[in-house]
């Protein structure tokens, strides 16, 4: 069954969407929130997308149809292929994620792969910068993610990889110290 979901895009007025600077603006003021030690308003406007970009995601979210759940993922069918996500997943993030690997934001500045590498994918999220870091050449990656629902997607997306033992999972959080998280809403 093919279902056709709305974009939260289109809340926002067209003559701001168009602007030029809105996108930029937007994502300084949104990486206040951020470690500033990796996410800086600075390079926020560097990376955001420039309003061409903008109306990109807006033609991937127009191109992204759910086609159903099945064991606890939500299946989608993008300009990508199928792609798996926790069924809590919105047509607009899966639009950004997309747009994110087509504008190539994974590798950027000094993040480079080289040749046969070990890569570690901390956050890996459903497998994006993973499948991306093994087009660039990894000779494996090794992906890193706590979330139940992104492991199941993970294990979907890159079930050939997985076997052949180019993907590596751990299902566990990254951090600077051994820990366990006790109280989630204290996490910023």
């Amino acid at each position: 069954m093919l279902m056709k979901l709305h974009s939260d895009l289109d809340m926002i007025p067209t003559w701001l969407k168009s602007n030029g600077v809105y996108p930029r603006l937007r994502a300084g003021t949104l990486s206040f929130r951020g470690s500033p030690r990796f996410y800086n308003p600075f390079s926020a406007i560097r990376a955001s997308p420039s309003a061409t970009e903008e109306r990109r995601a807006k033609f991937w979210a127009e191109s992204i149809h759910a086609l159903g759940q099945e064991n606890g993922l939500m299946l989608w069918d993008t300009p990508m292929g199928h792609i798996s996500t926790m069924e809590t997943e919105s047509v607009d993030h899966i639009a950004f994620l997309l747009a994110e690997y087509e504008r190539d934001v994974y590798l950027r500045g000094e993040v480079q792969v080289t040749a046969g590498s070990t890569v570690l994918d901390a956050g890996a999220n459903i497998g994006l910068f993973t499948r991306r870091a093994l087009q660039a050449g990894a000779g494996r990656v090794i992906a890193i993610e706590p979330a139940a629902g992104n492991l199941l997607a993970i294990h979907k997306n890159l079930k050939e990889e997985i076997q052949a033992g180019t993907v590596v999972v751990v299902p566990k959080g990254a951090w600077n110290a051994r820990a366990t998280l006790s109280d989630r809403k204290s996490v910023v």
